[in-house]
């Protein structure tokens, strides 16, 4: 997360770095920057995984294929939309003697592809599919000029000392969020449009002026997730059960790699023979149709024998705790200070840098595909509740606490939800679908509590939920009726948050928005007003419940024993299908499907709920219910399965 003036401190000692190739771009004057494996015909280059100290050897079913009944492969970012235009590949005209290992901060990439698209784009947000484009095209960029992406890694958990820093950056969002709501055009620019892959010379060194006055869009990091799935980096990338910075720091030690990072935290590590490379410092430089790649390293064991120090932990140290004078000390001074305090054996220094440990290996047992795909919240959340498949599995992690679930009766997770782009006057979009985050939590954890937030824009505490399951599977239902009605899977989706969106609204006597922006909403076309805003991040909310229990029930699916059958309900689409509005109209009947919702609500085929109130309306959903799950089923059919009736629709549609 960066300590201020430590990068300014060290900025004399950074070192240039070239990439050892020059590409050729000047065939036809376009600088799409594209690597080999783009070619048209060509086979996709996979980077190949590198064993990792504590985990088995990499399996070719970490990175699930991309093909699929409902259409996974929409997730794909296509970096050339229009093929009858095919753009050459990048040619090396001076390839040099060695290649550069790079270790890749996934989080610090995923913001950097966000701050480059949303300078490009500005005033517009740009949508997901552009920041994953910019991602992708990032690394296509290090690869063709010299660079070797050896891993990935995403955070599966922030630590506990860093929990006021958390809250400190939830709340300038919700501060942005309010100050936009209440901007005199207090109406969110439309996305620009993705019209393929463009990191060239002209975007790739946009400069990032400061911070964003506005919030970033809350799932962006999950995109670039999904986006690397279906990339040549899939078998590379993983979510680690900590923070990246101590997983990218280990393995910049075994590889003598370079890490990728914006996070100035990485610059005090020992990181041996390696390096650090901000991502700030990057050019990618064009002349005569060629383009070069430079940036700044710096060498933090090379720069701690210059201050003559074991590690730049005690400087950093230091700094941190002079954050009012800046680097007013100088180097000297600190740097006596710092070994002073080098020196002592116990103290404040000695607590602080605990932050700072690296891990010893990955645990055997999170190294499986469930696992190295995990949302960073669905990992800390698993994490934080001492969850692991088995107690013998537990007890397998080189952390095993014995006060985790297998030795005391309840343990009470976080679970830190991410600021909606929602109205800031109201109440929160989160609370749509509080009930199905509740069912979730019951799977593993039955009966127990998750204290969540804080994630209200008007900025209300974290307050503790009771985990519950389900009295009824009408969520289910809207999907299965988004089937029949022959929505294609996004829009399916789609339907199924606006159902749950709406089910909530019911419930609590609250007007439902008008067909027609239902109808919108379910196509994708989620910008404009900020009642459109705030239903549509009611409706991301659901969506992203229901990619939660996804992950749980994969992972937890035998032990929990929930009936739940992995391709039931077939094939999530990724936040950028589900997100972003549809470059192609949406297929099937929508009309049918609203018609469907409102009879499986109990509501009027309108804005309002029918007259005779709340318990009217689930004696009538109940009865809707148990008529759907009356219907006869085949015999190789397991009737019990309560996700049965999803898998007959699933037939129909």
């Amino acid at each position: 997360m960066g300590i201020p003036n430590l990068t300014t401190l060290l900025a004399p000692y950074a070192q240039p770095l070239v990439f050892p190739r020059v590409v050729d771009t000047s065939s036809t004057g376009d600088v799409n920057i594209r690597s080999e494996h783009d070619a048209p015909n060509a086979r996709p280059r996979e980077s190949t995984p590198e064993k990792f100290p504590g985990e088995s050897a990499p399996r070719r079913s970490d990175a699930p294929a991309a093909s699929g009944r409902h259409g996974s492969t929409r997730t794909a970012v296509s970096t050339n939309p229009n093929p009858t235009a095919v753009t050459p590949g990048l040619t090396s005209v001076t390839p040099g003697p060695t290649s550069i290992p790079l270790v890749i901060d996934g989080p610090a990439l995923a913001f950097h592809a966000y701050h480059l698209t949303f300078a490009a784009s500005r005033p517009a947000f740009p949508s997901y599919a552009a920041i994953a484009a910019a991602a992708l095209d990032f690394l296509r960029v290090l690869e063709a000029h010299g660079g070797v992406v050896r891993h990935v890694f995403f955070d599966g958990r922030l630590p506990y000392a860093k929990l006021s820093t958390r809250r400190g950056r939830q709340a300038v969002l919700m501060d942005q969020l309010a100050m936009l709501r209440h901007a005199p055009d207090n109406v969110l620019a439309l996305p620009a449009p993705v019209l393929g892959s463009r990191l060239g010379p002209e975007m790739f060194n946009i400069p990032i002026l400061g911070k964003s006055s506005v919030p970033h869009p809350p799932f962006l990091v999950a995109a670039v997730q999904d986006s690397l799935r279906l990339s040549p980096w899939a078998k590379v990338t993983r979510t680690v059960p900590g923070e990246a910075d101590g997983y990218c720091v280990l393995a910049a030690r075994k590889c003598n790699g370079m890490i990728v990072s914006g996070d100035s935290d990485l610059l005090i590590h020992d990181v041996g023979n390696g390096g650090v490379t901000l991502l700030s410092t990057f050019q990618l430089n064009e002349e005569g149709g060629r383009t070069t790649l430079t940036a700044r390293k710096f060498m933090p064991a090379e720069v701690a024998a210059r201050f003559k120090l074991k590690s730049l932990l005690s400087l950093a140290y230091m700094v941190s705790r002079d954050r009012g004078r800046g680097a007013v000390e100088g180097k000297t001074g600190y740097a006596e200070k710092a070994k002073r305090m080098n020196n002592s054996p116990i103290g404040l220094f000695h607590d602080w840098k605990r932050d700072y440990d690296i891990p010893s290996s990955i645990p055997q047992y999170w190294d499986c595909p469930e696992r190295r795909w995990l949302d960073a919240r669905v990992s800390e959340w698993i994490i934080e509740g001492g969850i692991a498949l088995d107690e013998a599995e537990a007890k397998a992690d080189s952390d095993y606490d014995p006060n985790s679930k297998w030795a005391c009766d309840e343990i009470v997770p976080n679970m830190f939800l991410p600021v909606l782009l929602e109205d800031s006057t109201r109440v929160s979009a989160w609370d749509a679908s509080a009930r199905i985050r509740a069912a979730v939590y019951n799977i593993v954890l039955p009966d127990g509590r998750t204290i969540e937030g804080p994630h209200r824009a008007c900025g209300a505490p974290s307050r503790t939920v009771d985990h519950c399951a389900l009295e009824e599977e009408t969520f289910w239902l809207h999907l299965a009726n988004a089937r029949k009605a022959g929505l294609d899977e996004p829009a399916a989706w789609r339907a199924l948050g606006v159902g749950i969106a709406c089910a909530w609204m019911a419930d609590n006597e609250r007007n439902l928005p008008d067909r027609g922006e239902l109808r919108d909403v379910i196509c994708g076309r989620m910008r404009g007003d900020w009642d459109r805003l705030h239903f549509a991040a009611q409706v991301q909310g659901a969506l992203w419940a229901c990619r939660f229990r996804r992950q749980v029930q994969r992972l937890f699916g035998k032990k929990a024993d929930t009936g739940w059958e992995p391709e039931s309900d077939g094939e999530m689409p990724g936040v950028a299908a589900l997100c972003d509005e549809p470059v192609e109209e949406v297929r099937g009947d929508v009309e049918a499907f609203l018609d469907q919702m409102y009879d499986v609500l109990g509501v009027e085929r309108g804005m309002y709920p029918e007259p005779e109130g709340k318990k009217e309306r689930k004696r009538k959903r109940k009865q809707t219910l148990e008529g759907e799950a009356q219907k006869p089923k085949p015999a190789s059919k397991k009737t019990e399965n309560k996700f049965a009736l999803l898998g007959e629709d699933s037939k129909e549609a």
